[in-house]
């Protein structure tokens, strides 16, 4: 099985997530899935030659659901967020994405 087929066979079983429903009641961390998810969709239709749209219509779906994270009382979002109540969990702070924003600046 050659790379394209690889390719086309991850962009069929993307074509059929479905992010506007959670199977599980765990929350999802929004840094997370803003690098890894988001950030691996866009990057598979640019170096695909800007192709297929799914990839774009999925990581567009995904932010959509990510958008609950940002309050409109502050411009720094929730660490998590519950994705089957779009609600943001009793736990969940804005200190760490904080805290994660300090350790880069530190770090870099």
């Amino acid at each position: 099985m050659c790379l394209d087929d690889l390719f086309q066979e991850a962009v069929a079983f993307v074509s059929q997530i479905n992010f506007s429903r959670s199977k599980t009641r765990s929350t999802v961390s929004v840094f997370e899935s803003t690098i890894r998810y988001v950030g691996g969709l866009l990057s598979a239709y640019q170096l695909n030659g800007n192709q297929p749209q799914v990839l774009v219509d999925k990581a567009q779906q995904l932010t959509n659901k990510l958008a609950f994270a940002f309050g409109m009382t502050s411009p720094i979002p929730f660490n998590t967020i519950d994705f089957v109540s779009n609600t943001i969990p009793l736990f969940s702070v804005r200190d760490l994405c904080i805290f994660d924003l300090i350790e880069v600046d530190v770090v870099a």
